[in-house]
C-alpha cells in the first residue's frame, strides 16, 4: 500500500507542531515561508490522487493545439515531424497503462514543437498567422479554466468554484 498521503500528512504535522513554534517571532519572513510551504504540501496532498488525470488532460490540450496549428496550414517543412509527434502522442493518450512520466514528457515534447511554430509564425501579418493566434486562444480557454479549478484551493480565486467541475475538465 502506498504511504505517500500518510507521509505528507506526517510532514505537515511535524513542521506545524515542531518547527513553526521553534521559529522566532522576530523572523516573520521565515514564518511566512514555512506557512506557504505547509499550505502547498496540503494542496499537493489534496491533488495527488488526480495528478495522473491532470497530465492526461495536458497531453490532450497539447494534441489539440498541434492539430489546430496543423489545420491552419502553418507547419511547412515541419509537417511530417509534427504529424509523427501527434500520432505518437495520441497513441500514448489512448494507452490506459501509460505512465504519468511518459505522458508528461510527451506533452512537453508537443509543447516545445508547438511553441516553435507559434514563435516563428505568430508575429507575421498573414491569414495563417491569424489562424494560429485564434487556435491558440480557442484551445487555451479550456486549459485556463482547468488551471483555475486545479489551483482554487490555494486561495487566489475571488469567489469559491464548484470543484465538481474539475472532474469534467480532467476528462
Amino acid at each position: 500500500m502506498d504511504q505517500t498521503d500518510t507521509a505528507i500528512r506526517a510532514i505537515i504535522k511535524s513542521l506545524s507542531d515542531t518547527v513553526v513554534p521553534a521559529l522566532p517571532e522576530a523572523d516573520p519572513l521565515a514564518r511566512e515561508q514555512l506557512r506557504l510551504a505547509l499550505d502547498y504540501l496540503a494542496f499537493l496532498r489534496l491533488r495527488l490522487p488526480d495528478l495522473h488525470q491532470r497530465e492526461r488532460a495536458e497531453l490532450r490540450h497539447q494534441i489539440a493545439l498541434a492539430k489546430g496549428i496543423a489545420a491552419a496550414g502553418a507547419l511547412g517543412n515541419r509537417a511530417e515531424a509534427m504529424t509523427d509527434l501527434c500520432r505518437r502522442a495520441e497513441a500514448l493518450s489512448a494507452d490506459p497503462g501509460a505512465g504519468t512520466g511518459a505522458i508528461r514528457d510527451m506533452a512537453m515534447d508537443l509543447a516545445f514543437a508547438v511553441a516553435g511554430v507559434v514563435q516563428t509564425l505568430a508575429e507575421q501579418a498573414t491569414v495563417t498567422a491569424s489562424r494560429i493566434r485564434q487556435t491558440v486562444l480557442d484551445e487555451t480557454a479550456r486549459k485556463v479554466e482547468l488551471e483555475r479549478f486545479w489551483y482554487a484551493p490555494i486561495g487566489f480565486e475571488p469567489s469559491p468554484l464548484d470543484q465538481s467541475r474539475l472532474r469534467d475538465l480532467l476528462q
